[in-house]
């Protein structure tokens, strides 16, 4: 069962819903009131996660469903997904709809109340974000994560900086942005990436990571910035106006705008002086 991608989101989700208070459970268990069953394949064996949304909120896993089901209010819905895609869709990566449209998800049992997991996934989607990636050697193929000797300079001080954030200083700016920004780098040799986590109530541990947002196994950044090394460094700085780079071209703007221009905190967050 390690070996399934989806694993850590399924606990992930558990932990979420357990997260809330006893009026929130009994009001989500009131709303949802079904018991669903996953049946994930991955390299020719089964694994199953039962979540009872229909009782007490418990999940269950187990290599049989009648052993993932044992204790839990009989399932209503069975859902048979391969475990990329299962991870992709608890990511919000994947499209429950597109995927069922396209006979990667096949749902058994009642389909009205398999509607009620998009909600269920949305509502719990920056838990799900932060759901720990499994440890593995890093290389410097293109499109993974660097190893830590091919770390820039730039990120090394960056991630010194955030150390040194307070906590008042963090709350303040996941309260603004709620959100994952990325910025892809590009430097006289590569290009590289790294991402600020700032969704709501993230630590500070985890608020900057070498890498992107894939890298991470985190949900997609709302936010993703382009730019050159240097240009970074003079908007940290404040000797470049964020406005004039991205009307100069020097910088380019993927996902929400309005959540670019609230970027001053975050070079705040780096340096004082700094202003986008």
């Amino acid at each position: 069962m390690s070996n399934f991608k989806s694993a850590r989101f399924f606990e992930s989700l558990s932990a979420a819903f357990k997260s809330l208070n006893k009026l929130e459970q009994a009001n989500t268990i009131k709303e949802i009131n079904e018991c669903f069953m996953f049946k994930l394949s991955k390299d020719g064996k089964d694994h199953f996660w039962c979540l009872d949304l229909a009782t007490g909120g418990q999940m269950n896993s187990a290599s049989t469903a009648a052993e993932a089901s044992k204790g839990l209010a009989p399932p209503g819905v069975t859902l048979n997904v391969d475990d990329d895609t299962m991870a992709g869709i608890l990511t919000e990566k994947i499209d429950p709809t597109e995927a069922f449209m396209k006979g990667k998800l096949e749902i058994e049992g009642n389909m009205m109340n398999a509607l009620k997991l998009t909600p269920i996934i949305n509502r719990f989607s920056h838990t799900l974000s932060k759901a720990p990636a499994p440890t593995t050697t890093s290389t410097s193929t293109p499109g993974s994560k660097q190893s830590s000797g091919s770390v820039p300079p730039l990120v090394n001080t960056i991630k010194a900086q955030v150390t040194a954030i307070n906590k008042t200083q963090l709350a303040a700016v996941q309260k603004q942005l709620d959100c994952i920004v990325q910025f892809n780098i590009k430097d006289s040799s590569k290009t590289y990436s790294f991402i600020f986590n700032f969704i709501q109530n993230t630590p500070l541990e985890d608020t900057f990571a070498f890498g992107s947002a894939k890298d991470s196994g985190l949900v997609p950044p709302k936010l993703t910035i382009s730019l050159k090394e240097e240009d970074f460094i003079k908007l940290r700085d404040k000797k470049l106006n964020g406005q004039a780079a991205y009307i100069q071209g020097k910088l380019q703007i993927n996902g929400d705008i309005f959540l670019a221009l609230k970027l001053d905190s975050v070079f705040k967050l780096l340096n004082k002086k700094a202003k986008l």
